[in-house]
């Protein structure tokens, strides 16, 4: 590796320091938008437009939206709409060439169904020893009758009482199809919206945001703020699990310098989900989701920066298909940050020393493309790149990483230019306008 120039070395500090940190936690699109909105958007607002922008948030209709995807009676209801993926972490990144909003997603969580720690140990909720797939069974004779249609059996077997496999294909199915009815809230074409295939995310894209508040000055900014934070989205199928897999118990109890026994406890607490993505080692896999949310909210100032901007790097220098499967994807990034500061002693995390941290995940990053392997973090046995077909692009990736993180000059313009906040760059003239216009 080269020698470090500690002049540059410096440099690099200081640009990681000026990176924002932005409010994990969010369980909504409203408060998401709620609080960007008034950290980088309202600062010189009066208080009277800053109650007018809160209103309008706390009464966007998205849990009403989105129970339009699914049915008024049981058992395909909508029970909830959790916000999830980076949006809610506060690991948030606009595409640096297009300055694009990533995907807001949404964890949509069925109702009329979930799972006990006692189906694990029964056997109907079947997990792999070292995989994240899980099959799903029904025994009890009410559930079987009324998710008879969502079966990979046929129905005759439900009404006879006999234990029949959830597809997620069907569940998948059904939201498409009544997906496919269309509104006006989000576009309903072909070409924008996924087939029913292993994926557990149905991609749909934000419609314009005419027609949902009225009056020039409401339409102006609401248009504004919705299709520049706001444009894709990915809604993916889940089914609420109490307790924590036992597949997982090693995550528990291993050996680390982070997260604590608090935070640990305050996870396993939470329960998991188990989300529609199918394989040929399980019809559902395991989502964790909301532990990894509850981990990214208890990080530090410094943690959450380091991550941010390791994320950055990684997507302004190596940009790549985000539908195919030889690529780094987000939460490969955040599975080498998370087994980082598992592994760093909690005394390293001061602002002194955040570029040492950058380097060192880029140097992880290298030793896990070379060797082909990154252990998923609650379950260190499964391999995140076991489904690359080409091994030898992951050498090459590895070259790329290796090459990037040697070059200082480059990793400050590339922390500048991922992890800044594109849309208050972007529009803050046209906030100032519209706020003097009003108040006028």
């Amino acid at each position: 590796m080269a020698q470090l120039n500690i002049q540059e070395y410096n440099d690099l500090n200081k640009v990681l320091q000026k990176v924002p940190r932005f409010q994990a936690g969010m369980k909504s699109f409203s408060h998401m938008v709620k609080t960007y909105f008034e950290k980088f958007a309202l600062k010189d607002a009066p208080e009277y437009l800053k109650q007018c922008i809160e209103f309008i948030y706390l009464n966007l209709p998205i849990q009403e939206q989105l129970s339009k995807y699914f049915d008024t009676e049981p058992p395909f209801q909508l029970d909830e709409s959790v916000l999830s993926g980076s949006w809610s972490e506060g690991l948030v990144l606009y595409d640096p060439y297009t300055f694009d909003p990533p995907d807001v997603d949404f964890l949509c969580i069925l109702k009329n169904i979930h799972f006990t720690d006692a189906d694990q140990v029964c056997g109907d909720l079947s997990l792999s020893e070292n995989s994240p797939f899980v099959n799903a069974y029904l025994s009890d004779i009410n559930l079987l009758k009324l998710w008879q249609s969502y079966l990979l059996e046929p129905a005759s077997h439900a009404m006879e009482g006999r234990i029949c496999q959830l597809s997620s294909n069907k569940l998948k199915e059904h939201l498409y199809k009544n997906y496919s009815k269309g509104d006006r809230f989000f576009r309903v074409t072909s070409e924008q919206c996924n087939p029913i295939t292993d994926s557990p995310a149905l991609k749909l894209s934000r419609n314009s945001a005419r027609g949902l508040f009225h009056g020039p000055f409401w339409k102006t900014l609401f248009k504004t703020v919705v299709e520049h934070i706001w444009r894709c989205s990915d809604l993916v199928l889940a089914i609420r699990c109490d307790g924590w897999p036992q597949n997982a118990l090693e995550w528990i109890h291993r050996e680390r310098n982070w997260p604590s026994r608090d935070v640990i406890e305050s996870v396993t607490k939470a329960g998991f989900h188990i989300v529609a993505k199918s394989s040929h080692a399980g019809n559902f896999r395991l989502s964790f989701s909301r532990a990894e949310g509850i981990l990214i909210e208890n990080l530090n100032k410094v943690q959450h920066k380091v991550i941010r901007a390791f994320k950055a790097v990684i997507k302004f220098l190596i940009p790549c298909n985000p539908d195919s499967k030889e690529t780094l994807t987000s939460y490969h990034l955040k599975t080498i940050g998370l087994w980082h500061l598992e592994k760093s002693a909690s005394e390293t995390w001061i602002e002194d020393n955040i570029a040492t941290h950058l380097l060192q995940m880029l140097k992880e990053l290298v030793r896990a493309l070379r060797m082909k392997n990154l252990p998923m973090y609650f379950l260190r046995e499964y391999n995140l790149f076991s489904g690359v077909e080409n091994l030898s692009y992951l050498e090459t990736l590895a070259d790329k990483v290796e090459q990037i993180s040697q070059d200082i000059p480059g990793l400050k313009k590339a922390v500048k230019m991922g992890a800044n906040f594109h849309f208050y760059d972007n529009y803050m003239d046209y906030f100032k306008t519209c706020f003097s216009q009003s108040a006028k």
